[in-house]
């Protein structure tokens, strides 16, 4: 079942891979339930408000264990992200900071710091909002935290979340040598790292 969800996520066939979920017994599967929040909010066929409120609630729902728990964090940072980039609600832009950082400060090992470089990129938006250099602070040490930990990365995600870290610290020497790491990843797994630069 497994693989018919992440080929059809892969192919961006969220409709399908919805109805392929709701036909089974997924409710007591974390790695479902969450497949299913995905195909919610990222179908960009579907009215947005409708998309992300079905979302948040199969997330809000209950807390999962462990890596799925921190799946769900960074799912709802994700469409609480969403939300700010489509209303400009500021409220929903400290829920999206505080879900993704959430996901880093609990999680770390499994979070590899794909929470804590969203987190630190919306705090970076948020002093900028409200005109506060403090935010900015913040979001740094988040960035050294997860350099620290990452070390030079033990896989491509490490390289990916240090490109988007050494980015947002304006250290742009250092991201070009991850750069050079992930340049045979596939096309949509860079372009999704480079969005996250800005």
């Amino acid at each position: 079942m497994l693989s018919n969800v992440d080929e059809l996520k892969a192919n961006y066939q969220y409709k399908e891979c919805r109805e392929f979920i709701l036909s089974k017994d997924y409710k007591n599967y974390p790695k479902y339930l969450l497949a299913l929040a995905e195909c919610y909010y990222k179908d960009n066929e579907l009215y947005y408000k409708f998309a992300y409120e079905k979302a948040l609630d199969i997330l809000e729902e209950k807390p999962f264990k462990d890596k799925y728990e921190k799946e769900r964090l960074n799912l709802i940072g994700a469409v609480y992200k969403r939300y700010w980039e489509k209303e400009r609600k500021v409220e929903c832009l400290i829920k999206a900071i505080e879900s993704y950082k959430k996901a880093w400060d609990d999680f770390k090992e499994y979070d590899r710091g794909y929470g804590g470089v969203n987190a630190a990129n919306l705090i970076d938006e948020l002093g900028y909002l409200l005109d506060n250099d403090n935010y900015q602070k913040e979001a740094d040490k988040i960035r050294e935290d997860i350099i620290d930990f990452l070390k030079n990365g033990n896989d491509k995600w490490d390289h990916h979340t240090l490109i988007t870290a050494y980015f947002g610290l304006g250290r742009f020497e250092k991201a070009k040598e991850f750069i050079k790491k992930i340049k045979e990843d596939k096309e949509w797994e860079r372009y999704t790292t480079y969005e996250t630069c800005y």
